[in-house]
């Protein structure tokens, strides 16, 4: 690291469950995280999904119908693609294009030059996480109006543009505040992501439509767009 910037804190900042993240500094200036993979990390979770597929293969002697093959299939799926950084940038860029134009929602740029399959380099946003009451309070942002602008953002991306950010616990939401002005939220941790089919996204709107003036008829169309119920 002390090759490729000109200032790297061997001390990470922040870790999860197959990573950890390092504050540095390119060679021009500009502060960035840098998001590593521990070692090994990859035998570590084969070794970890092994051992769920037998606890599911047991379980599943209890609870037959409960489709235990489908899930494990679809957790190593999701697990595996966590452990490829190239693709957790690729729904970055995604994401933060269907964002542009606007100030009040922002995705961290990513450097593709500073990163790889085990490596994302990204630029650093100082904020304030939306469970911290107290530094919002402090910081003078309306929590009603910080509360809808995390709704609208998440509604288009489910709704509008079809891919989300699918892990949106109090430390991967920060609050930029403006004086005077709207808050900027910003996404970190774009490695739980997930995509929604015209269908269902359509199916979703006139579910939540039928179920608010109580339409038997209309809730039941959209089970059927939605594949819940055959046609």
């Amino acid at each position: 690291p002390q090759e490729v910037f000109a200032e790297f804190d061997p001390h990470p900042v922040a870790s999860a469950s197959i990573g950890q993240v390092h504050v540095a500094r390119l060679r021009g200036g500009e502060k960035v995280a840098v998001k590593v993979q521990y070692p090994d990390i990859e035998s570590i979770v084969a070794t970890d999904l092994r051992a769920l597929r037998r606890i599911m293969s047991v379980v599943s002697w209890l609870l037959p119908d409960w489709g235990w093959k489908a899930i494990h299939a679809e957790i190593q799926k999701m697990v595996l693609a966590e452990l490829d950084y190239r693709q957790e940038a690729e729904a970055m860029i995604e994401i933060g294009r269907n964002f542009a134009g606007r100030t009040d929602v922002l995705v961290p740029r990513v450097l593709g030059e500073y990163s790889t399959g085990r490596v994302l380099t990204t630029q650093w946003i100082d904020g304030i996480k939306v469970g911290d009451i107290a530094a919002i309070e402090a910081a003078g942002i309306d929590r009603m109006q910080a509360g809808r602008l995390c709704i609208e953002a998440y509604c288009k991306q489910i709704f509008v543009d079809g891919i989300y950010h699918a892990d949106p616990h109090p430390g991967n939401l920060l609050l930029v505040p403006h004086p005077g002005a709207s808050p900027t939220l910003v996404f970190l941790d774009f490695g739980a992501t997930a995509r929604v089919s015209p269908g269902m996204r359509k199916g979703i709107v006139a579910f939540l439509q039928g179920a608010v003036t109580r339409d038997v008829g209309r809730i039941v169309g959209a089970m059927k767009e939605m594949g819940f119920i055959s046609r």
